[in-house]
Order: structure tokens, then sequence, then C-alpha cells
């Protein structure tokens, strides 16, 4: 479904309703709140009340409870869907600007149109372009016009808080929307309108069309407009120069009483702010606003069948708890704000990239925002769409049709009429209506019982004992009824101490499994005596259990000399992994003399090269921060009498001294892996009284945990994730990515491995071989290349008009492939952005055979093609005298444009290479990353080269071609002859493609 049409429908869920006899084709929907209006979507929807509220991984109270109410059909008595996105609207400005120009701050809608339209298409910026008074979504086309003035409607009839109402009386369902609220709505989008973004504008393009581009002086829109000024990303004219405020409000509003616009008074307006009028310099008045916000929830088909209704439960509950709720609003793509209060740290929104002085005033907003009282709540009653229909069609017809606005009116008041009547009246959608804005009513059961005992009294009772045979055996049930429910929660709570006083085993839920093992044990126990053995594994285990016990490990198993453990958090397992491995090779770990002559548990020390000062030099050029293997060189155990049985702990310590002690004493491999463990899978054992767990998370820790080598800890791409990040950057870590790799033989899928050291024990990376797997698909960060390199970008760009999601599947996909065949031609490829593809050679001709085969790959994405072909790839070089920098025309694959899918796609891609001397250093999270010279000219010459072709250096093509080819004589002369001197510096080559 295109964006258009789905904002379109409001979030409809389908043409023909689910019923229990024909479930439709989806498991669970994305809905907005309009959809909890209508009783019959209601009842396809999952009761989801108990299911979060008990499930603590969800941590159901972190969501404020007036969005958990808005956000889910509670006013029906229950919640029936989770909560997964909120988007609160904000007025944005530039502040510099306001500054520069003195301008006041605008907080009326008022005010707001009358310095855009003051200031719009003036060269404020000085760049030769008009700007834009106010960026907002009032496009005809994008068919969101209608909640804008729904918006505006609000700020004049919502004073005390959302039981007021904006389009019907809570009591009497009359139109509020109407005679002056409505005239004054229109009239101000019509003003708004005139002074917004152009007609032909991208629905949302504004966001980053415009407004990221300072092209807006103020701007009213969702999250997205604090996003893309503010992250790194998106750099800008925005950064730094971002103003939030509420949504602008209204100094007039709604007599009830007499139907007219009047002045905000306190007694009318009691949540008013209280500002002074830019038109008026000294005159203060009360503006009444209103929080209004966008909301996305999660609604489970319960005409599924059971299993399938779990399964969705369980894969969203987890995608939208707190960990995927808080990477959901930190995306810097997503339309989502601050859902919970766990994401309002500052901290958390600086690590993902968000520049500090926009986000903090962002986040002062925001919490304002969390308890303010004058909320208003999406319509979600009975009709809402057919309302939400009729508004947009009278606003159509006035504001770019030929209809009068009483005429509109007239029209708008009979159908909402018509539609309240064909809901029931005051009767049938009265209570409905209530419920939805939050009012309580009194049971209409109770009532009667009240009105009954009065109109039946005898005439030797008054009333006051009517009240009290009616009213004292109610309120006896409630005593008895809240007696009982106090004694149950105790109960409950004993029990659930009593079960966390015999076991603090994590789970059912998020759990995090770590595997250790004794390398080589088998062989140790086969040749050492059995008191050796004996003391060995006792100091073992007890290191082992007393980690666990500081950070909070659960130990579920033991099998032989392996422990299997369980953490609630991956960040007190990584802890553990350290501290374990330190502890093991300390020089104060008294470990058995016998043990420490073995071979196989031996003393094993690193000793510090000593560099020549041109050596140093050419390390320095070579090698950022981190590149282990370029720095330390291998000292063989036993080569100065370090495995001598002799040998005393003074001797020892001396040793360690002396040198980096990587190994001393059993060599232990550690891996973890966590996941969402189900009840069915976390189970008491009752020979072993221990929690044990089961299932795919279990195996593939244990697969993990068997993979690595002995004094090393492993870990997956997906666990290590969960790590905090500030631990992942402390100077107690270091990570390598350990690259991706099939386990077992039998395995489906690959799995990316990472590499964890304390510093203390970081020299073991200079000497531990790769991981023990099945298949090394992809090397690690050490296999990178180091020196003089061939570097190649890539960059993928698509014309999407259907199917976006599966170009960023196929785009995934494509990456991996990349990867696989860097590796395979010796190279190495970097972490980038999507869509983007680059990677380094000690070949330069594996540098272009990478690229055209990616290239090809791209190109070929229409006709299901498959490897492309390696050979040939020297003549695809040619020569162009226009001035360096020759084009090249898409090759017939190109043209035919054709996408597997029926996906009506163009994907193309372009590129660039060259060589030079690179440096390379390690990120954070354990990749390579490269700089120099030549990584600037290739990311230059990628911008500069056409879609569907290729530019590389003269010096590439050189070592490609080799001295005398022809091709590259061609080239020379033609870059001669361009006026580039010798061919030299900036000259580049173009790769053509061959045709099919």
């Amino acid at each position: 479904m295109l964006p258009e049409h789905y904002i379109r429908n409001q979030f409809r869920i389908a043409s023909t309703l689910p019923t229990a006899n024909e479930s439709g084709p989806y498991d669970f929907w994305m809905v907005s709140a309009e959809a909890f209006g209508m009783p019959e979507l209601n009842d396809a929807f999952l009761d989801t009340s108990l299911l979060l509220s008990n499930d603590h991984d969800f941590q159901w109270t972190d969501i404020p409870r007036f969005f958990r109410f808005a956000m889910s059909g509670a006013a029906l008595g229950s919640y029936n869907s989770i909560p997964a996105a909120l988007a609160m609207t904000f007025l944005y400005y530039q502040p510099r600007l306001f500054e520069r120009y003195n301008i006041s701050i605008p907080h009326t809608w008022e005010d707001v149109i009358e310095v855009a339209e003051k200031y719009n298409g003036q060269d404020l910026n000085q760049d030769g372009r008009g700007m834009i008074g106010i960026c907002m979504d009032v496009s005809q086309s994008c068919g969101n016009y209608g909640n804008a003035v729904l918006n505006i409607l609000a700020t004049m009839i919502q004073t005390r808080g959302p039981t007021d109402g904006v389009v019907l009386d809570p009591d009497t369902l009359e139109l509020l929307a109407a005679g002056e609220p409505l005239q004054e709505a229109l009239r101000l989008f019509s003003r708004l309108q005139a002074v917004s973004i152009p007609a032909d504008t991208p629905c949302f393009g504004f966001y980053t069309q415009l407004h990221a581009k300072g092209r807006c002086l103020m701007t009213i829109g969702m999250p997205s407009a604090f996003k893309v000024a503010s992250h790194e990303r998106f750099p800008g004219p925005m950064h730094g120069n971002l103003g939030v405020l509420l949504m602008p409000g209204s100094s007039r509003v709604l007599d009830r009483s007499s139907g007219r616009l009047v002045p905000c008074t306190l007694e009318l307006c009691p949540y008013a702010t209280h500002v002074v009028r830019p038109s008026r310099p000294g005159e203060e008045v009360l503006v009444n606003k209103v929080n209004a916000f966008d909301t996305a929830s999660m609604a489970i088909n319960r005409y599924k069948p059971l299993h399938r209704q779990a399964a969705a439960l369980r894969m969203l509950s987890f995608t939208f708890g707190p960990i995927g709720s808080k990477a959901f609003a930190l995306a810097p793509t997503s339309e989502a704000g601050v859902l919970r209060y766990s994401q309002l740290d500052l901290d958390d929104w600086l690590a993902a990239g968000y520049e500090r002085s926009n986000t903090e005033a962002y986040l002062a907003e925001t919490i304002k925002m969390f308890d303010f009282p004058n909320t208003f709540i999406e319509l979600r009653f009975p009709g809402t769409f057919e309302v939400h229909d009729q508004l947009k069609e009278l606003t159509r017809s006035v504001v770019w049709g030929n209809a009068s606005i009483k005429a509109a009116e007239d029209k708008w008041v009979a159908s909402v009429r018509a539609i309240v009547e064909a809901r029931g009246g005051v009767r049938g959608l009265g209570p409905a209506y209530r419920r939805s804005l939050g009012i309580m009513t009194i049971s209409s059961k109770f009532l009667q019982m009240f009105m009954e005992a009065a109109a039946n009294k005898d005439s030797n009772h008054d009333v006051g004992e009517v009240v009290a045979a009616v009213v004292v055996p109610v309120v006896v049930v409630l005593l008895l009824a809240l007696m009982a429910a106090l004694l149950y929660v105790r109960r409950s709570r004993r029990r659930q101490q009593e079960k966390q006083d015999s076991t603090s085993a994590p789970g059912p839920g998020c759990v995090v499994l770590c595997v250790t093992d004794i390398e080589n044990s088998t062989t140790l126990w086969e040749t050492l005596p059995a008191d050796v053995c004996q003391s060995a594994i006792q100091l073992h285990h007890s290191t082992i259990r007393r980690a666990a016990d500081t950070f909070k490990g659960y130990e579920s198993a033991t099998e032989g000399d392996s422990f299997i453990l369980a953490f609630a958090s991956a960040n007190d397992c990584v802890r553990f992994c350290l501290h374990v491995q330190e502890a093991l090779g300390s020089p104060e770990t008294p470990w058995p003399a016998e043990l420490l002559a073995s071979p196989l548990a031996g003393v094993v020390t690193l000793q510090p090269p000593q560099p020549s000062l041109e050596q140093q030099q050419s390390i320095r050029a070579m090698c950022g921060p981190g590149i282990l293997t370029s720095l330390l060189r291998h000292v063989a155990p036993g080569s100065d009498g370090a495995g001598s049985m002799a040998q005393t702990a003074a001797d020892d310590q001396q040793q360690v001294a002396d040198r980096l002690c990587v190994f001393r004493g059993l060599r232990v491999r550690i891996g973890f892996h966590g996941g969402y463990f189900t009840e069915s899978e976390v189970s008491f054992n009752r020979a072993s009284q221990r929690t044990v767990y089961s299932g795919a998370m279990a195996r593939a820790a244990k697969a993990i945990g068997d993979v690595g080598r002995g004094g090393q800890v492993m870990a997956s791409a997906h666990t290590l994730a969960t790590v905090r990040p500030s631990l992942l950057r402390s100077d107690t870590l270091l990570v390598l990515h350990a690259g991706r790799h099939v386990i077992k033989e039998d395995d489906v899928a690959d799995t990316e491995l990472y590499c964890l050291y304390s510093r203390a024990l970081a020299a073991r990376a200079a000497v531990v071989d790769p991981p023990r797997s099945h298949l090394i698909k992809v090397p690690g960060s050490l296999a990178a290349p180091l020196g003089r390199l061939a570097v190649a970008l890539l960059q993928v760009g698509d014309d999407v008009t259907y199917g976006g999601l599966e170009v960023a599947v196929w785009l995934f996909s494509l990456r991996a492939w990349a990867q696989e065949r860097a590796a395979g031609l010796g190279g190495y490829l970097l972490l980038t952005g999507p869509g983007t593809f680059q990677a380094v050679f000690t070949n330069p001709l594996a540098s272009v055979e990478w690229m055209l085969d990616v290239q090809d790959l791209v190109l070929d994405r229409g006709a299901g093609g498959g490897t492309p072909a390696a050979d040939g790839r020297a003549s695809r070089l040619s020569g162009n005298s226009s001035g360096g920098r020759p084009s090249l025309g898409p090759s017939k694959k190109q043209d035919q444009g054709d996408t597997p899918g029926n996906v009506d796609m163009q994907l193309s891609a372009r590129g660039g290479a060259d060589v030079g001397c690179l440096q390379a250093s390690l990120t954070s999270d354990g990749w390579v990353t490269y700089s120099g010279g030549a990584c600037k000219r290739v990311a230059c010459m990628t911008a500069r080269a056409a879609w569907g072709c290729a530019l590389v250096s003269v010096e590439l093509a050189r070592q490609v071609l080799g001295p005398g080819d022809p091709q590259l004589e061609t080239i020379e002369e033609a870059c001669i002859a361009a006026g580039v001197g010798d061919a030299g510096g900036g000259a580049v080559a173009t790769l053509q493609h061959q045709q099919y």
C-alpha cells in the first residue's frame, strides 16, 4: 500500500471485517486510535489488558497512563492493543532568524499567520532563495488537511481537558464544531495554506526537502521535524538552530451558552498560557493550547488460532517493548517521538547522533506535555471515520472548491447529525462517545434500582430511608469485594516472594545464556595427576561461581567442566565474562605448578617489539589506535624457562612485569547469546533443583560457547547490540568483529560473531586462532589489510514508487553478498550506511572486480540473474577527453529496468576506485575503518560519477592494465588532451560495462 493511500484511509484495517468464521489474511494490524471507536473492529481485537500489565519485560507503567488510555479501546473497559508509536505536534522555528529580524515568538494561530505572511518569500538567509513562512501538511493531494482543521478547532473548543469534547457536546451530542469556531478555523486554515509549502511537494517531503535545509521560517509537524533538523545523518543549517513550542493556540474560545467566540478567561480557560501579543506590545492575553498527537498501535486478530495470537503477542511485545520502542523513537528516519518515560534520557539521544541544543529544546517541551492536562485525544467513537471524511470534504469544498462557507457548513451539520442518528442518537451513541473522552458514568442499572425504589416508597418512609435501602447493600458488597481483593493480592505477593527467595533464575522473558568450557580438558585430565586435576577444577569452579554471585548470574547447569549461566542483563554477562578471564589468567591465581608446566595450560607472553624510527613512522602511517597485530609479536612458551616446573612465583611475577602475559593456567572459552524465552522453554529440573533453559536460543548459546578458542569471549551480534554503548566504548573493554560464520554443518543461517577482551588481556587477540566454525564466510577485523591499498566505493540508488520495504530487504542481502565477495578477493568490506558499499583490497585488480561484480548484480536485479561473471574486468576501462571526467550511459540491463516480484522500481549504481596509503583504526564496536587521501578522492569520484558507471584513478588503471597496454595509452592521451598534464593527480578513467 502506498504511503499516500495509507494516510488517506486513516489506518482502516480491511475492506472486509474479520469474523469467527472468516478471520481474514492478517494476524495483526497497525491501527490509529480512530479504529478503537468502531465496535465492529474492537470485537476483532485481542484484549491485552492482563497480558501486558503482567509482562514485566514490557514495562507497561513506563508509558504514561493517559497515553495508554488514548492509544487503545480503554474507553470500552479494557486495553486491546500494544502501544507502538506516538507523535506529538509541535511548532518549530529558527531562533537565529527570529533574533536577527527581531521577530517575537508567536503563540496563537493569528500571530503565526501574521509572521508567516510578513516574511513569506523573503530571502532571510541571504542565499538567493525565498523563505517559506510556515511549513505544514496542508497538501490537498495527501489528504491529511482535515486533521489540521481539527487541531485548530480544538484550541477554540476544548478548554478544560479532553472531557470537554471537540466535535460533539458530551451531554447532548449537539455539534460544537459549527458556527463561529468552524468559520474561524476555515479562515485560518485558508491563510495558512496560502503561505505554506508548494502544492506539488510530496507527502511529508517538506521535512527533508525544505525544513531540514532551513527553507522554513516555522514548521508545524511531527517529531520528524526535530529529527531531520538535529541528527548527524541530516547535516544542515538547522543544527543548533531549532526552537520548539507547543502547537499554537487561540485567545478566543467557544462560550457554549451563546455559541460565540469570546476572549479567554481563567474561568473559561483554566489551563491557558499568559502571553504578550506580538502585534500589540505590552498587551497580555490568555491563550488556550492543546497537546495534539497522533498514535499508532498494534492490534492482534483474536479470530486467529491461539498459537498465532501467542506468536504475534510475543513478537510485538518484544518489538515495542522498552528496547525496541526506544530504538524506534531514536531512529532518525521514523516519525515516532517519545512514548515512554525511559526515552527522556538526553544521553541516549546524544549517543544516537542528535545535536545537543536542539535535543534539549525538544525533550524539555516533551516533558511538559507528559503532564499537560489539556490533551486533545484523537476521535474514536462510532462513526469517527465518517466524521473525518465529512470534515475533509467540508475543508476541500471551501479552500479549493467554489462552495461558500455557509453552504458547506450547512451540509456538514446535516451530515454529522445523520451520523449521530444512524448510531442511535443520545441514547445509543452518547455512552460510547463519553467513554471515548474519559468520562465515566454511573451504572444505568443502579440508577434504575434507585428510581424504582424512590417511586414505590411507602408513606412511612422518607427519601433517606429509600437511599439507605439501596446504597447500604451495595456498599457492603463493595467492601467485601475489596477485602477479598486485598487478601488475594497479599497471598499472591507472598507466593511470588517465596518463589523469588527459592530461585533467582531469570525468565520467562529476555534472558542471556552464558556457556563456559575448558579447552583441551580431556587431554589435560589424561596426562596430569588426579590430585592436580582436582585442584585445578576446584579453583576453576570457585572462580566462576564467585563471579556469578558478583555479577548476578544464575548457575543453571554444569556439564562436566562446562557451566551454563543465565543473566537478566547482557551488561552483567559481559562484566562476568571479562572478570572470569582476568581472574583465571591472573599471576595471583594459585594454579598447580604441574598444570603450568603443561603446554596446554602454561604461561604465554608477548614481548612488544623495538622498532627503529623508520619502522615506527611506517607503523603510525599504516595503523591507527588498536590494530594489535601490527604492534605485538608472539614469544613461544618455554623459550625463557617460562614453562619450567622449577620456576618460582617470584620469577613468574617478574616475567609478567617484563612482558605481556596473555595466558596462564586453564584456558576457558566463553560464549553468550540471548533472546526471549517462553514459559515452555524455562523449566525446573527436579533432579538438579535448578531452572534450566531449552529451545532455539539455548542451542544457539551452546554453539557460540563452543565455537571460540580458549581465553576468548564470543558473543552474537544480536546480543551484543543490547549491551550499553557506554560499556562498549569504555577503556576496560576491547571488542573485535570476529566475522560471519556457519557454526555447525547443518546450520541454515550464518551467525555474526564478536570477540571481547578486557584491556588487560587485549594482547590475546594477536595469538588466538579464528573461531572453530564449520565455515568462515567472512573473516574478522584482524584479517583486514593494511598499508598501501586500493579502495572502492559503490553507491546504490533507487527510484521507488512501490515496494520500498522490498528494496530495503534486498539491499541488506546485497550487503551480505558484497561482503562475501570482498572476502573472496582478499578484501575487507567496511561498515557504511544503507545503500553504500566500501571495501579495501591489497590487489588493485580485485577492487575493480569487486566493484563491477556488485554493480552488475544491481543492474541484473530485475532479470533475476545469479552471481556476475568475474572475467574481462580490465577490458572495461575507457578514456574520455571531457576534462578527465568522462561519463557513461546506462547499460542495456539498466535500460530494461526489470525487477522481480512485479515491483515498479529502477535500481542503479555508481562508484569510484583509487589507490593510496590508508591508515586503519578500530571502531568501538570492533570494525576496522580507514582514512586517507584515497578515501576522500573515491568519495568525490563516486559523487561525480553518472548512474550506471564507475570512475577510477589513472594510477589505479596503470596498476591494473600494466605498462604498454593500448587502453592505458588511450586513457593517458585523452587526459593529456583534456589539459590534465601527464594524466596524474586528479585524472580519472571510466569503467565501461560490457553490453549484453
